[in-house]
């Protein structure tokens, strides 16, 4: 099982006894800004530089950058793989003729 980005900052949160509220807060970042770019909604390489150092934690850019090129890459087959369903029933497949 691949370990997350957010699985790891928060083991380094917990083996250092702080909470992401007060990383967050030491960052000068809000705690929900924080849970989206962990979670990967909002994407911010400068802010997971931010943690990286604060944590001493340099491998973590590149957990990040791997993070996010499998969510490109889980993305566009999701959408692949609907835009194949979908012109599966027979229907005629109309993109690009506008």
């Amino acid at each position: 099982m691949q370990t997350t980005i957010k699985e790891i900052i928060r083991q380094e949160c917990r083996n250092r006894g702080i909470s992401l509220y007060k990383l967050a807060k030491d960052l000068g970042i809000n705690l929900s800004y924080l849970s989206a770019v962990l979670s990967l909604t909002k994407v911010s390489r400068p802010t997971i530089f931010k943690i990286a150092d604060y944590l001493h934690r340099p491998d973590l850019l590149f957990v990040y950058e791997k993070e996010l090129r499998s969510r490109v890459v889980e993305s566009k087959s999701e959408k692949s793989t609907q835009e194949s369903t979908i012109n599966k029933g027979g229907e005629e497949d109309v993109r690009g003729s506008l």
